[in-house]
This record gives C-alpha cells, structure tokens and sequence, in this order.
C-alpha cells in the first residue's frame, strides 16, 4: 500500500486588467501573476488553523508607477517603501471583491472589479487588501501584482480586472 504525501503547495493568484476608452474601444490588457504577502498568509494560517477573526471582506486597489521600485513579501498595507497606492479614481472606496465559492483548490469571481479612471497615471499592479479606505494604511495585504509594464491611463477611461487565486500541491 502506498501513500501520496504533498510535501509542499504553491499559493498563486492571476489577474487580468483591462483598460478601456470612453468609447469601449480596448486601450490595453495585462494579465500577470502575483505573489502573497507574508501577512497574507500568516491570516490564512491564522483563520483556518487557530480559529482566529475572518475577514470578511476584500477589496482591490491599483499600484502606481511613480516612485515604484519593487514589491516585496513583507510588505503591509502600513509599510510598503516600494510602491504607493494609485487613487485617481471616482469610486468612493476601493472596489469589493467578491468571490465565489472555492472549487478545484481555486477561487475566483464572476463580475469584473471596475474602476474609473479620473485623471491621467500610471498603473504598475495590482493588491488585495481587508480594508476598503482609499490610500489607507490599517487591515491584512493579502497579494501585490506587477504587471509586465506600466501603463498609462487618462480621465474617462475604464479599468474591468478579473483576479483568482489558487492553491496546487506540489
């Protein structure tokens, strides 16, 4: 008799940015992994083994280009020297992710995460966070993304991003 014994797992999470025109015209799309926060995973830890306060919510916030220069595992939604949040956006708050049940070890969700662009920037990334506050410092990171390349957006455009996460034995 034989047993299968995983000995490791890979967490992944994949987004997919669009940008779009005012006239619905596609300006340009990224899809790109990201990576999980130390943070992050120490929540997951936390929740799933310790019986420890779920966070309930999730929301998405973009990564600006200026002044970027890296991301990195230990970064906090308090503490993040390399990048800063990009808010030039009309939503009051970042955008909620809301996800659907969790299947084949991923999870993901049906509706695009919308933002309208209200002036001109340049996004890096993406991130995942527990707190919804526009440029806030409080709640868990969860992930950071990077995009390929930045790219540039101006007033009236539209950015539709998708995102899933994963979990496979390796």
């Amino acid at each position: 008799e034989s047993e299968t014994v995983i000995t490791k797992c890979r967490i992944q999470g994949f987004w997919t940015v669009k940008c779009f025109n005012p006239n619905g015209t596609l300006a340009w799309k990224q899809v790109y992994a990201n990576g999980i926060t130390t943070g992050g995973i120490n929540d997951l830890l936390d929740v799933g083994f310790r019986a420890q306060s779920q966070k309930t919510a999730w929301y998405v916030g973009l990564i600006s280009n200026a002044s970027f220069t890296a991301l990195a595992a230990a970064d906090t939604m308090a503490s993040h020297a390399g990048w800063v949040e990009l808010d030039n956006y009309s939503e009051a708050t970042r955008p909620l992710w809301t996800p659907n049940a969790a299947t084949g070890g991923a999870i993901s969700h049906t509706d695009t995460i919308d933002f309208t662009i209200t002036s001109t920037g340049t996004i890096r990334g993406t991130f995942i966070t527990s707190v919804n506050t526009k440029s806030g410092t409080t709640g868990i990171l969860w992930s950071t993304g990077l995009m390929a390349s930045a790219n540039a957006m101006s007033n009236g455009q539209t950015l539709r991003t998708t995102y899933s996460c994963t979990i496979t034995p390796e």
